[in-house]
């Protein structure tokens, strides 16, 4: 789900001890610059991830998409949960 609650965005990254670099203010840093933020919660709140995005100038190249130093993740994910979030991650920003 995409959160759009600064507060609710910095109490999940903050609860999962993520990097600054995935609070909301870095998104809005980032979209000072042209970057869009997509902030995307794990429905049972064990992974957020703060998608930056941005499109190419050249037409036909898109966009790309990065998630500074996440995403964050609560201890205990198996690799096999780690793989159907990052799936839902790329359906996502796609």
């Amino acid at each position: 789900r995409e959160v759009k609650s600064r507060e609710e965005w910095n109490s999940l990254v903050r609860g999962l001890g993520g990097s600054a670099l995935q609070a909301w203010e870095w998104g809005e840093f980032r979209g000072e610059q042209g970057w869009r933020s997509l902030r995307l919660a794990h429905l049972e709140g064990s992974a957020a991830a703060q998608v930056l995005l941005r499109r190419f100038p050249v037409p036909g190249f898109g966009s790309l998409a990065y998630t500074p130093y996440g995403p964050v993740l609560s201890d205990g994910i198996s690799g096999d949960e780690l793989r159907g979030i990052v799936s839902s991650l790329a359906e996502r920003v796609r």
